[in-house]
């Protein structure tokens, strides 16, 4: 009934001008429900019940966006006393906002019983509707969906009628689900239908359905949801079990330490430990606060943690690691999980320890709190995690108040040089670096089971702060922070010249980053002045890491000279090392090295020398590698090898680099997922195709990369390696003879080059070999306008009168005689 209710109300999103026969549809369905429900009052209106709540949350999302809308970022440069003073007005107003969220969230919650119970009457005992999840943490938004469950007063289950009692409330909570259902802000693939978003099928295809504003609804029906009364009502066949949360006090509290939760892939013992108040008698909710507790503080004093908690904790360590996730966000190019990379990994963990030492406290703010009264965090550290709670708070506030649903997917800026600045514009760049250093922090607290830990110092700011400002592109707020450290520092410390190092190798990539070249050299010569030599295997990475990126440095700047120089001094760290003794870390070491090396001798034109080192490096790279057919390194390893190959003009050599490149990075990768690496090996060897006259299996590359290309491409128009593909399968064409084909690859590329207004050569290019097909089909007018064309282009964009220019003019004179 809920599902063709959710349908009935997607329909009139999908077609609004049929409105008043959906509606009609809707209502003869309520008129069913009531019958089946055996409802006390039939005369009640759901829809209209239904507009009467959507004004209510129109008005609450309003004054959401207000409040928010007065909030201010916290401005860089500011001392620690004024620092903290913003913080601390920061996490009252976050406070502030989510309470008052909290407080009208529930109240339509409550609006929305009071009609269920007008429907079916009144209640046969005693109950109270619980809300569960960020309702009862308060930290809901203005689009979440409901979360809840109902208990009812203990000793019902004893009663002869216990039945109908259950099937009255199953049944309000139908009533209820149909008008949260028709906000119409249910989306159509949380309702688990089976035509459509089968859990068992085979080839996971779902409907996703975009049309739908994702807002507030009942939790989804899929197996991992079903956090409402009605529960996990149908079984499948991984899973045949089912749940249901309508039950008395003591029943409830089962689930504390049962394993339904184990079964059914849901968390339900850690909802469930917290809930708060929505409607009903508060003494049952008491009674029933008050068994939670109970079985917590049993749990605790016992010395057992619900195999659940352990579980979730493990798994949630490694999903939700702060260092982990940061690269995502620059990883990912268009969009990040918020969620996931922000929102969970600040909350989860505070939720997972206030279970851990049983606190009977809801919020996050103020389960830190008892933490601190515990003795399990400082004073301090509690102060900088409340804060990076509210920074999490505020931002999914913010993303899902700008899309209008509850949307976790933050698109990042178009301009690459600014990915994720989204997260820096929505808080500023002090609040994102303060979030990062605490909840990495109380992530080793959650992988340590909550042991006292130390606060922010040395070590953890040099290990997350450098990620995070790499990734978030904030540069000078992280050379900033490297200098503060750098002027705190004991340098008679042994252990604080290992923190000077690691500060100077970050100043160095960031000073690289913002093109300050000059200035990271600076740092890199500090670094290998600190840095003394010996046999430990930790000082030869440490030395070879220096001497690594200070050659990055060079060759970034296109000194490839100083480049090389620094390359051969990071392989002199190895040079007393015995390869068959040394461990996969320094081999590896090594063998990126040599790479290194071989790519300057390419940049000189020494491709004898390049060949012999990329082989040097392969051969390494092939003796420690665990699986050497699907390890991508040595499938780059071959592409490079390959490209000496080509330089050198031994092209059939070249292609067995390539099909053994190929064949790797195919394995590597699921077929589905196109790689960028996998359409540069096929273009490559379409090329050496080209070169031996091998015209049909270089168009069956091409064809393969193009597909590939296509999907890669983000923006098709401007996508370079796209157009240059193209340009090679008209060059097939044409040695094919087959010249229809070849003018129309060489004007796709033409009309896109000239679209993106840039790239000269390759706009000569096109002009010139459409000139070519034109001639070879004796159409030599259009020809000969092409090839001048060409000529044109050519002597803006050359100077002297080179091979290039000189077959333009050929080529005109054969389209006059």
């Amino acid at each position: 009934m809920v599902r063709s209710a959710a349908l009935l109300n997607a329909a009139i999103v999908r077609q609004p001008d049929n409105v008043q026969t959906i509606k009609n549809d809707l209502q003869q369905l309520c008129k069913i429900i009531f019958k089946m429900a055996k409802a006390k009052n039939i005369d009640e209106d759901l829809i209209k019940e239904a507009d009467i709540i959507k004004a209510e949350v129109k008005c609450m999302r309003e004054q959401t966006e207000k409040e928010l809308n007065r909030l201010q970022k916290i401005p860089s440069g500011l001392d620690e006393s004024k620092k903290s003073e913003k913080m601390q007005e920061n996490i009252n107003n976050i406070i502030k906002i989510q309470n008052d969220i909290t407080e009208k969230y529930t109240n339509i919650m409550k609006a929305i019983v009071n009609v269920c119970e007008r429907v079916m009457g009144s209640p046969p005992c005693k109950y109270v509707m619980t809300g569960l999840g960020s309702l009862a943490r308060k930290e809901i938004t203005p689009y979440s969906d409901f979360e809840s469950a109902i208990v009812l007063e203990e000793g019902v289950q004893n009663q002869n009628n216990y039945s109908d009692i259950q099937e009255y409330f199953r049944w309000f909570t139908v009533i209820f689900q149909v008008i949260l259902v028709s906000l119409k802000e249910t989306v159509i693939r949380f309702l688990a239908l089976r035509s459509l978003n089968d859990p068992d099928g085979p080839n996971g295809d779902w409907f996703y359905d975009n049309v739908t504003t994702c807002g507030i609804c009942p939790d989804g029906f899929a197996p991992h949801a079903n956090k409402t009364p009605l529960g996990r009502e149908e079984k499948t066949s991984k899973k045949p079990w089912k749940t249901e949360l309508i039950k008395p006090v003591s029943e409830m509290v089962k689930y504390l330490d049962g394993e339904e939760d184990l079964k059914n892939g849901y968390h339900l013992a850690d909802v469930l430990a917290r809930t708060c108040y929505v409607s009903g008698d508060k003494m049952v909710y008491d009674n029933f606060q008050s068994s939670i507790h109970k079985k917590l503080d049993e749990q605790k004093h016992n010395g057992l943690v619900s195999l659940e908690y352990l579980r979730e904790n493990e798994k949630n360590i490694l999903l939700f690691h702060p260092g982990e996730n940061i690269p995502t966000i620059y990883g990912l190019k268009e969009t990040f999980d918020m969620k996931r990379v922000i929102y969970r990994t600040a909350t989860i963990f505070v939720s997972a320890a206030g279970r851990r030492h049983a606190i009977k406290e809801q919020s996050c703010f103020d389960i830190l709190s008892k933490l601190v009264e515990k003795d399990v965090i400082t004073q301090e550290f509690a102060f900088q995690m409340k804060f990076a709670v509210a920074i999490a708070c505020e931002i999914r506030l913010r993303t899902y108040m700008d899309k209008q649903g509850q949307d976790d997917f933050v698109k990042i800026n178009e301009e690459l040089e600014k990915d994720a600045v989204v997260l820096v514009d929505m808080v500023g760049a002090d609040s994102i670096l303060g979030y990062f250093e605490a909840v990495y922090i109380f992530h080793w607290h959650a992988r340590l089971d909550w042991k006292v830990g130390k606060n922010v110092d040395f070590s953890t700011e040099t290990t997350i702060i450098p990620l995070v400002c790499l990734n978030l592109k904030l540069f000078n707020e992280g050379i900033t922070r490297m200098n503060k450290i750098l002027l705190e520092l004991d340098w008679k410390n042994k252990d604080h010249l290992d923190i000077a190092q690691r500060c100077m190798m970050h100043l160095a990539l960031f000073y690289t980053e913002l093109g300050r070249f000059p200035k990271a050299i600076e740092q890199y010569q500090k670094c290998i002045k600190i840095l003394k030599p010996d046999k430990g295997e930790t000082s030869l990475l440490s030395l070879d890491h220096v001497y690594h990126r200070f050659g990055d440095c060079y060759w970034r700047m296109k000194n490839f000279k100083e480049a090389h120089k620094c390359f051969e001094k990071q392989l002199t760290c190895y040079k007393d090392v015995d390869v068959q003794t040394a461990g996969e870390v320094i081999v590896d070491r090594m063998s990126i090295g040599l790479k290194r090396v071989a790519m300057c001798y390419s940049e000189f034109g020494e491709y004898q020398k390049s060949q012999d080192k990329y082989k040097e490096a392969l051969k390494l790279k092939m003796a420690i590698s665990r699986n050497p057919g699907k390890d991508v390194q040595i499938s780059v390893l071959r592409g490079c090898l390959s490209n000496c190959l080509i330089e050198q003009g031994l092209y059939d050599k070249a292609l067995k680099e390539l099909q053994e490149a190929l064949s790797i990075q195919k394995r590597a990768c699921r077929e589905e997922i196109f790689d960028e690496s996998v359409a540069e090996s096929l273009y490559q060897a379409a090329w050496c195709f080209y070169k031996i006259h091998r015209e049909d299996e270089a168009l069956k590359m091409l064809e393969e990369e193009l597909r590939i290309r296509r999907n890669l491409a983000i923006h098709p128009e401007l996508d370079k390696e796209l157009f240059d593909c193209l340009a090679m399968i008209g060059l097939c064409q044409i040695r094919q003879g087959n010249y229809e084909q070849a003018l129309d690859a060489f004007r796709k590329v033409l009309a896109a080059r000239q679209a993106s207004g840039d790239d000269e050569e390759m706009t000569a290019n096109c002009f010139y070999h459409i000139g070519r097909a034109l001639l070879k089909l004796g159409r030599k007018t259009e020809a000969k306008k092409n090839f001048e064309i060409a000529l044109r282009t050519r002597k803006c964009y050359f100077v002297e009168q080179t091979p290039e220019v000189q077959k333009c003019l050929k080529n005109i004179e054969k389209c006059s005689i």
